[in-house]
């Protein structure tokens, strides 16, 4: 799962926890870092499906990721920052 915090998301609510074994946890937390691309790890959990979300939404928005080489033409793979 995919996360992307907006500037107002209170940093003691974390939702980015992770299994001690992270290859065979039923769900992986990623944080999203500006600037910073997902390939790498999108690569390496590829037999995975990826979801993203939204916390400080409300209510908070879980979506299905797809990396804009899987979209359609003119559809945008996630909500835009503020």
């Amino acid at each position: 799962m995919l996360v992307h915090y907006s500037p107002e998301h209170n940093v003691h609510h974390e939702w980015v926890y992770n299994a001690a074994d992270i290859d065979r946890a039923k769900i992986v937390w990623a944080r999203e870092i500006p600037g910073r691309d997902w390939t790498t790890l999108l690569d390496y959990f590829k037999d995975r499906r990826s979801g993203w979300s939204e916390p400080t939404d409300s209510p908070p928005k879980l979506e299905e990721y797809r990396r804009p080489e899987q979209l359609l033409p003119g559809r945008a793979f996630r909500r835009e920052g503020p």
